[in-house]
């Protein structure tokens, strides 16, 4: 239904002629299967192990400028000849005067027991955003679930995204 919605709202832009340019920041990963580093995966969104890391990327973006996050795309999947996972993410960002984001964020988990880990991270980011950002508020994109079809089985993981703006 959202997707409905922002294809519709992107139809209206285009009819009335008010549409504005969208900048998309992307980042593209491989790990080698079967050897792979399964927290790599979804980690190309947002990781302390990964340099230039999808939301590292964005936030980059949203400090040169004044932009608002408009979609959030993700997908893993493996490759024709069954070697590699490869991770990529999306996203687009729209110029906001008023009130743009300030600082983009990611959470998720992978493997056994990945719904409520992911659940309990949401929960501590929201409580984390509300306390660094005061007077702040924020967009959530997601959750996310993605399962990828090897070889050996399949494997999920869940995935969310967090854009602050200065005001409510």
């Amino acid at each position: 239904m959202k997707k409905l919605f922002i294809l519709l709202f992107i139809s209206f832009l285009s009819f009335t002629g008010i549409s504005q340019k969208i900048t998309e920041v992307t980042i593209r990963g491989e790990e080698s299967y079967p050897s792979t580093n399964w927290d790599n995966v979804h980690g190309y969104f947002s990781s302390r192990n990964i340099d230039n890391d999808l939301a590292e990327k964005v936030n980059k973006k949203l400090k040169s400028g004044n932009y608002k996050v408009s979609y959030v795309k993700i997908n893993s999947y493996m490759n024709d000849d069954k070697t590699k996972v490869i991770t990529i993410g999306k996203v687009g960002l729209i110029p906001n005067q008023k009130n743009p984001h300030k600082s983009f964020m990611s959470r998720g988990s992978i493997g056994g027991s990945y719904v409520l880990r992911h659940d309990r991270q949401d929960v501590d980011i929201k409580k984390y955003i509300k306390s660094k950002f005061i007077g702040c508020s924020y967009d959530v994109f997601g959750p996310y679930k993605v399962t990828i079809h090897t070889p050996k089985g399949q494997i999920s993981y869940k995935q969310s995204f967090y854009a602050v703006t200065k005001k409510k």
